[in-house]
């Protein structure tokens, strides 16, 4: 394996020379000018800035491709290259880089001072959106909230309604409908929403928590199913076949749940570790090897052990690109990977090792507040889903066992006593037990719709591994599941007298 491919030879989407995808462009906008800064306060030639660049594994490395390619093989300038690219270009911020950029080369000001201050700007300019965007998910969420209890709201009504007039089975099927929308939109108002960036890197090695998710994942998801179907064929109450479910699918959500705070901890933690290494290998003026072991670990918080395995390794005369690489690797996350990236070639291309930490941790700082602000929408929102849902489903099961008591009821004095039946009111659902059976069925399609759609939609707010949405599924479907065996219990014990009552 070459362990230098994961700068040098991209595999995400990145590495295509389609134009790029508007769904990560911003953060990999600013990651591309905060990379090159810190390469150019290196001092190396522009020809090398871009070739650099244009190997970043990020969608907007396409652009950079394209100037590259233009002045090694078209024999354009940089400064006319970036004029092509840019008028050629449709997204607005990349445009407007590159014809600044052209602008700017052209007036014959360094490429160090105008990476410098476009990092800054750039910066301030992702921060403004990426806050913007938290402020319609905090609104979004808070709209969400009320589509959950709107769509309760008509669920409640509709079946009260079978109380008192016979309700044909195309309005149950179109209350279900409606339910099934007002679900589907929310999770999508708020996937639109959200904003887009990537927390855990693709690399081939991970870290241990990652590795162990996805072995989890690939045992539990099929075990989950098989024993659903099996429980299903058995005849078992479907309360329990969600419980067992929700049982199996618990592991790897756990496992991934985990692996994010630790990724939390880490990108809080990195830009301390890099300004540090680097101010201190730069002030006794020697290289980052020693420089680390200068460097005190109580500085480092959660990125101590792996620290200290790097300076280890580093110590030990193994090649520092694989050193870097294994740091990155089993930290799992997609900020240390991409300032630590920073940082390393900024060194090793002969950059000051203060100015290289500096541009790297006020990156990787930036990028750490911006999603602590996130994180205080997502979880008081993820408390709330929660509650919602469990009061939901309870909510939902009483009801119907309310239905199902008093229809019993309602039966017992229609065998002792027809004549005085006949002077009451006609109750159609009391007459039709088919309603019954299609208003169980609406009930639980209502459940299943509402565990899919909070878990997508808690996950969107939240953002992160893919394996979260799991976890979230595991949850929601064991308290689901908990409803549906434990509300009937509560509504047998509390309605068995009803009929003598009556």
């Amino acid at each position: 394996m070459n362990f230098l491919t994961f700068w040098r030879k991209p595999k995400s989407k990145g590495s295509s020379s389609k134009p790029p995808s508007s769904e990560f462009l911003a953060m990999d906008l600013y990651s591309q000018v905060a990379y090159m800064a810190g390469i150019a306060a290196a001092g190396l030639p522009r020809n090398k800035i871009f070739e650099y660049t244009s190997r970043l594994p990020y969608c907007t490395s396409v652009y950079f491709r394209r100037v590259q390619f233009m002045a090694r093989k078209l024999n354009y300038n940089y400064a006319e290259a970036c004029r092509v690219v840019g008028d050629s270009t449709k997204e607005p911020d990349p445009k407007a880089l590159l014809l600044r950029l052209s602008g700017s080369l052209t007036s014959g000001e360094s490429e160090t001072a105008f990476l410098e201050r476009e990092a800054l700007v750039m910066g301030e300019h992702y921060a403004d959106e990426y806050e913007r965007k938290i402020d319609a998910l905090r609104k979004w969420s808070e709209a969400y909230s009320s589509l959950v209890l709107s769509g309760a709201i008509i669920v409640t009504v509709g079946i009260v309604s079978m109380l008192i007039y016979p309700v044909s089975p195309s309005f149950i099927m179109t209350l279900s409908a409606l339910c099934v929308c007002i679900s589907a939109a929310g999770p999508w108002l708020l996937y639109t929403s959200a904003p887009r960036e990537v927390k855990t890197h693709v690399l081939s090695e991970k870290s241990k928590e990652q590795v162990l998710a996805r072995t989890l994942f690939k045992l539990c998801v099929p075990a989950a199913v098989a024993v659903a179907t099996i429980m299903a064929a058995a005849h078992i109450d479907l309360g329990w076949i969600m419980i067992g479910g929700a049982v199996l699918l618990l592991p790897p959500g756990v496992v991934t749940i985990i692996d994010d705070k630790k990724i939390d901890k880490r990108d809080f933690d990195i830009p301390t570790f890099l300004r540090s290494l680097g101010s201190v290998t730069s002030a006794i003026g020697t290289n980052v090897t020693e420089g680390m072991a200068k460097l005190d670990m109580r500085f480092v918080g959660s990125l101590q052990a792996s620290v200290k395995r790097l300076q280890g390794a580093l110590g030990a005369g193994v090649r520092p690109d694989l050193c870097w690489w294994r740091f990155i690797a089993e930290n799992g996350s997609e900020l240390v990977k991409r300032s630590t990236h920073m940082f390393w070639d900024g060194v090793r291309f002969g950059g000051d090792p203060h100015d290289a930490g500096r541009f790297a941790s006020e990156y990787a700082m930036k990028m750490s507040f911006l999603r602590g602000k996130r994180g205080l929408v997502a979880s008081s929102f993820t408390w709330l889903i929660v509650a919602m849902h469990t009061c939901i489903c309870g909510l939902l099961v009483l009801i119907y066992e309310i239905m199902i008591a008093f229809s019993s009821a309602i039966e017992g004095i229609a065998v002792e006593g027809a004549d005085m039946l006949g002077r009451m009111p006609s109750f159609g659902l009391f007459n039709a037990s088919a309603q019954i059976h299609l208003l169980r069925t609406m009930i639980i399609t209502i459940i299943l719709v509402q565990v899919g759609a909070n878990a997508f939609a808690i996950k969107t707010v939240e953002g992160g591994h893919e394996y979260k949405l799991v976890f979230y599924l595991a949850v929601l479907l064991g308290l689901a599941g908990l409803a549906l065996v434990l509300i009937p219990q509560v509504s047998d014990s509390v309605f068995s007298s009803l009929p003598e009552m009556a």
